[in-house]
């Protein structure tokens, strides 16, 4: 059993759902505190986001730079739908890519750290997330079972205790 914010989480435990905002909200503010209300109003336990620092955490020739830092918000921005979000009642968490943006999770308060599926076998941002002392959820998406056995021995020997493993879809369903 672990506790995210005022949920235990276990098997004796109603199921913890938590709405992935990701980068939906387009680089938009008033967008984000929209599908934080939308979550909330569905009675949802937290919502997750991504704070990405594209400049550190992408080469600017990859994709995934020009994806993220088309929606990278303020850390004040962040700042104050965190504060939101507390406010009416919702956990909200992020994933980070970066060791030193772990920081940023204590800073919001937020109640735990989510860790990508490409992020698996990132040890500095592993080690960086134990340290900060709080619930980990972590993706495993198309990784072989021996990195997912690596990973959560990583992050065991560093003194974490509270690990969710999730198990990802390969891709998303949607229509297209």
């Amino acid at each position: 059993m672990m506790t995210i914010g005022t949920k235990k989480i276990g098997d004796t435990h109603p199921t913890y759902i938590i709405a992935e905002i990701g980068i939906n909200y387009n680089g938009k503010f008033d967008l984000a505190l929209k599908m934080i209300e939308v979550a909330k109003a569905a009675k949802v336990d937290a919502v997750k986001v991504q704070i990405i620092d594209a400049d550190k955490s992408y080469a600017r020739s990859s994709a995934s730079y020009d994806i993220f830092k088309k929606v990278q918000m303020s850390l004040d921005d962040w700042r104050k739908i965190a504060v939101y979000a507390r406010e009416i009642g919702m956990d909200m968490f992020a994933t980070f890519t970066h060791p030193d943006d772990i920081a940023i999770a204590e800073e919001f308060q937020f109640p735990a750290i989510k860790i990508s599926s490409s992020n698996l076998t990132n040890f500095l941002l592993l080690k960086a997330a134990s340290r900060a002392g709080k619930p980990l959820i972590v993706s495993t998406g198309l990784s072989y079972l021996s990195e997912v056995d690596e990973a959560v021995r990583y992050l065991e020997a560093q003194g974490q205790k509270d690990i969710a493993i999730l198990l990802p879809l390969k891709r998303y369903i949607c229509a297209r």
